[in-house]
């Protein structure tokens, strides 16, 4: 095996787990804008 292909694989590891991370990211903002919306909407639906 040469040293050139642990390296890529190695690149498209790290890129993947930055993938992974972003995805769990962008699910947690998608969570907190979920749960922000519906505080405003049982905000809108008290008055």
């Amino acid at each position: 095996m040469k040293p050139e292909a642990g390296r890529r694989k190695k690149e498209v590891g790290s890129r993947m787990s930055e993938v992974r991370s972003w995805k769990q990211e962008a699910g947690r903002r998608k969570l907190e804008e979920g749960s922000w919306k519906s505080d405003v909407g049982s905000m809108m639906s008290e008055v």
